[in-house]
């Protein structure tokens, strides 16, 4: 019972460090270094995302496309400077296309990338593109997002959100 108090772990003293500013802003630019430029979603193909002659159909390539998008808007959130979503501010799916370029079947193991290719004032353009494991590129695509108000009217992109999609931009 080494380090344990009458049975229990012995109490933790609750410290919070305030780093200086010099600090925070170091912080925040090795932040805004370690956000992801492609975000990465890794699956296998499932017998119910086929037809019956095996092929994935096509309305699978934009749910792809849905999970990488939203994996990649949560990867590049900083913590230090949230996003308000709500009622009053948030985005709609303006635009999405995807051109197939190879057929998936049951049990390929692929990979679904996205990343920011483009921020506007009200708007923003994600790429896609889904690879078989051997890299393979078997369909790509894009969409655009647009934040709006409660009363549907596009509206500039939120500082926070701005900061984010910039930081995660591609060379490309």
């Amino acid at each position: 019972m080494d380090g344990l108090l009458n049975g229990h772990l012995p109490l933790q003293s609750s410290i919070v460090l305030q780093p200086i500013q010099q600090d925070r802003r170091i912080e925040s630019v090795e932040r805004r270094c370690q956000v992801p430029k492609v975000t990465e979603v890794r699956e296998r193909v499932r017998s119910l995302d086929t037809d019956s002659q095996g092929i994935v159909n096509n309305t699978k390539y934009f749910e792809l496309f849905q999970d990488a998008r939203l994996d990649h808007l949560m990867a590049i959130r900083n913590p230090d400077d949230p996003w308000t979503l709500g009622p009053d501010s948030s985005f709609v799916l303006a635009s999405t296309t995807c051109n197939y370029k190879n057929s998936l079947r049951h049990r390929d193991e692929i990979v679904t990338r996205a990343w920011t290719a483009e921020v506007r004032t009200r708007s923003f353009v994600l790429g896609y593109d889904v690879r078989l494991i051997d890299g393979t590129v078997v369909a790509d695509g894009s969409s655009v997002q647009v934040w709006i108000n409660s009363r549907g009217e596009a509206i500039p992109l939120p500082d926070p959100v701005r900061r984010s999609l910039e930081a995660s931009l591609t060379d490309s």
